[in-house]
């Protein structure tokens, strides 16, 4: 039953989008629209009339300049060559802010819900980041999420450039790759984008460092410098 008056200068109201698909006639040429009117496809984008095809946010799939773009090199080819090349779900999120928070496939969160404890997530802090701190911009984070067996299966950089950062990773989720391969990959040093690496170089470093890999290590240094030593 209280109120509180919060002075402000300007709102910004942000109410989403929907399909402006009424008075086209999509009826009369078999394109069926769902509750919300948008047009209702297949993975190739292909609609319920078999020759016509929809591309962007008209297909309430997500709402993205570049998904449309997507979609767009996807359905051209299908609709002029009758192929059946499918969209790819593996999508990245930007968020302008901030700094910038861009994600791709799942999150920690979805993750736990699918495999548990198994999951493998490591990150790193742009506090430690040389450019950030060059930049005056030392905050944010990269987090990479990977399946029982080391596959990146999604990715979050809330971070200053994390909108560059993410195609990258958006790369590497796409291909199945694992964490490691980030790891591996030669970042430009001093950048922003040397983020993801660093958060891959925690993941090897902490593999490595557990007590019987490390125990391992040693008896096979060890067996090494005895064969080095006859030969």
């Amino acid at each position: 039953g209280e109120s509180e008056t919060i002075p402000f200068g300007r709102l910004l109201v942000a109410a989403g989008r929907s399909p402006r698909t009424q008075g086209l006639g999509l009826e009369r040429v078999g394109v069926e629209v769902d509750d919300r009117g948008a047009v209702v496809v297949d993975a190739s984008l292909r609609t319920t009339a078999r020759s016509v095809y929809a591309v962007g946010d008209v297909t309430g799939l997500l709402p993205f300049t570049h998904v449309a773009a997507h979609h767009a090199r996807v359905a051209t080819p299908n609709a002029l060559f009758h192929l059946r090349r499918k969209a790819d779900g593996t999508v990245p999120w930007v968020t302008f802010t901030d700094p910038e928070v861009a994600r791709i496939g799942l999150t920690e969160e979805e993750a736990r819900r699918r495999w548990g404890d198994r999951v493998q997530v490591t990150t790193a802090e742009y506090s430690e980041l040389d450019r950030a701190i060059a930049g005056g911009q030392p905050y944010g984070f990269t987090m990479l999420v990977g399946d029982p067996r080391g596959r990146l299966v999604g990715a979050t950089v809330a971070a200053p450039g994390g909108g560059e950062a993410i195609a990258e990773l958006a790369a590497w989720v796409s291909t199945g790759a694992r964490i490691d391969a980030v790891s591996r990959t030669v970042h430009a040093y001093p950048a922003l984008a040397e983020g993801p690496g660093r958060a891959a170089d925690a993941h090897v470093i902490a593999r490595y460092a557990r007590p019987r890999v490390k125990a391992l290590t040693r008896t096979a240094l060890a067996a090494l410098r005895v064969l080095g030593g006859r030969a």
